[in-house]
């Protein structure tokens, strides 16, 4: 394993944006044959140690950019041997400026593939941290649209009828700060509003004969 590019060491496609698990399943299937506890070769040691390197640096996200930036996308007059280059993002992510040799592999194969199981495990959890927090977001935004929606139809209606003043209800005040149970809460107000002095859904968007009609035919009833 000659070569110093660290994406071609893990045979990886050059780019900016190799997400970690693409990168780590590279790096065990690599490792496989160059590891010292499954490779007799005399160069199995240094070889190990050279994909660790590029291990290390394109596992995360911001020395992974930094490698690319400096490496791949520098005009051809302007690059450094790549060798420098990763190093010089590996010690960047160690907060390190004084450069080192990669020590001798120390752990063995069962160590390894444990160390790989648990990053393969955190992966997994700022997975789900991010999902969940994406579901939030969308969450709080239909909540959000809901309320100027309904807040909207609720004053049309109130005026309408003669009301002048919206109360709590419309025109809306400045929502920013408020929790998710604030938000909901607000909606459920405004939603009964509809229901119970026009007989209207804001969700259907129909304008019900009576409270007996909605009950009847409104399929978002509670």
């Amino acid at each position: 394993m000659s070569s110093a590019n660290h994406y071609e060491c893990l045979l990886l496609p050059v780019s900016r944006e190799v997400v970690p698990s693409v990168v780590r399943k590279a790096y065990k299937g690599i490792a496989l044959k160059v590891h010292p506890d499954k490779c007799t070769s005399p160069q199995a040691q240094s070889a190990f140690q050279a994909l660790s390197e590029a291990f290390e640096v394109l596992y995360d996200e911001k020395t992974q950019r930094a490698y690319y930036e400096e490496v791949v996308r520098a005009p051809t007059g302007a690059k450094r041997r790549r060798g420098d280059a990763g190093r010089k993002a590996k010690r960047r992510k160690s907060g390190g400026g004084r450069r080192t040799e990669a020590a001798p592999v120390s752990k063995s194969w069962e160590e390894f593939e444990e160390d790989l199981r648990r990053k393969k495990e955190r992966e997994e959890e700022l997975r789900e941290e991010f999902h969940s927090k994406m579901k939030r977001e969308y969450a709080q935004k239909a909540v959000l649209r809901d309320l100027k929606t309904a807040s909207a139809i609720c004053e049309q209606l109130d005026v309408r009828s003669g009301k002048e003043e919206g109360g709590d209800l419309w025109p809306l005040c400045d929502l920013k700060g408020l929790s998710e149970i604030e938000l909901a809460g607000k909606l459920s107000l405004l939603n009964n509003h509809l229901r119970l002095e026009h007989c209207y859904c804001y969700i259907c968007g129909i304008h019900f004969h009576s409270l007996t009609d909605m009950q009847s035919n409104c399929s978002c009833t509670p």
